[in-house]
């Protein structure tokens, strides 16, 4: 069986985007051959089976009209010479939108995975060129379609594992954007009694986020908290497991909807991660009232910070336990594979 698979990256030296490698290669198991074309691409990690075409040779000097002619050109040359079964689209509906039904006419399988607040006509068409949309929560996917499938995320298990080290911090991860209301946060941790440090990691990645940003250091210093806090740029993967190791809590303060993989990458480290998203509810199981605040409620959120923090041991371990066999159970990338082929031989 041969897979034809749109990614937007596929490069281990990439700090938010290296983890698509270990996709491809999940996904790549339950096929004999994977043509992977992607918009940056290197074919270090990738398994023996899968076939890169890049459309840029270099990550920063980018020919977007050269872009577009290479991606028809293999998209051509792969659907010429080979006789493709199915087609996955991750986090690119750019890419399927340029097929313009293509697929659909050839009568190949094709699934769309996008677990992200944002809308786009791109998207809309990518949904109408697809058989199934599939997406982390029930909430993951802006668009009403009757094609939308929830199947749980992607979490790398064995990398986020839990470690014996010291707790020092507090720690909020994902990108520094106002929709994160980090600001709830800083108010909530100014009012804490603790000797711990506020770990805030993430870069912005828009003009509106780089308000945001100096926003919050402007925030910090009205509070007096700046000889506790810390912002950090974005990390690599391997580096951020020491740091969640490293949290007594980590915490998320989006709304319902999306889900942060951050969070679930934290919990699988065994670090609870406070949340004001019901998403979270499955791998909170009975401790969700406990582990849940109200969006954008800084009392609350202070509340529970305590709670956890003053918690005792073994109960903390309880569930830190109960966390990890859960983010296991319903999120782990070494199942993402075959859910994604269960959907597939469901069309």
């Amino acid at each position: 069986m041969k897979l034809l698979l749109f990614n937007l990256t596929s490069d281990l030296s990439n700090p938010a985007l290296g983890f698509t490698i270990n996709w491809t290669n999940k996904i790549a198991i339950n096929y004999n051959k994977v043509f992977l074309i992607t918009t940056f691409g290197r074919p270090e990690g990738l398994a023996s089976n899968v076939e890169l075409y890049s459309l840029y040779t270099n990550p920063i000097k980018k020919n977007k009209f050269l872009a577009l002619i290479r991606f028809y050109i293999y998209l051509f040359k792969i659907l010429i010479f080979n006789k493709i079964d199915r087609c996955f689209t991750h986090m690119n509906p750019l890419f399927l939108a340029l097929t313009f039904g293509l697929l659909r006419i050839l009568k190949i399988k094709t699934i769309l995975w996008y677990t992200h607040p944002s809308k786009s006509l791109k998207l809309k068409l990518a949904t109408v060129f697809c058989n199934k949309v599939i997406t982390a929560s029930k909430n993951s996917f802006p668009l009403k379609t009757g094609k939308a499938l929830s199947i749980g995320h992607a979490i790398e298990t064995d990398l986020f594992a839990k470690l014996s080290l010291n707790k020092n911090y507090i720690s909020c991860v994902g990108r520094i954007s106002e929709v994160k209301n980090i600001d709830i946060l800083l108010h909530s941790f100014s009012k804490l009694n603790t000797t711990l440090k506020l770990l805030i990691i993430g870069e912005p990645l828009t003009k509106k986020d780089e308000v945001y940003k100096n926003h919050l250091i402007s925030l910090v210093n009205k509070l007096n908290i700046k000889e506790k806090v810390i912002f950090k740029s974005s990390v690599k993967r391997e580096k951020l497991v020491k740091i969640y190791n490293e949290s007594i809590v980590h915490v998320n303060l989006t709304s319902k909807g999306f889900l942060d993989k951050v969070a679930l990458e934290a919990m699988s480290c065994g670090t609870i991660s406070l949340s004001s998203n019901i998403g979270y509810s499955n791998v909170y199981g009975k401790h969700k009232d406990l582990l849940l605040f109200n969006f954008r409620d800084e009392v609350d959120l202070l509340k529970k910070i305590t709670l956890l923090i003053e918690m005792d041991q073994n109960k903390r371990e309880y569930i830190e336990k109960l966390i990890i066999n859960n983010v296991r159970e319903y999120h782990s990338i070494n199942t993402i594979g075959s859910r994604i082929d269960k959907v597939f031989s469901s069309l």
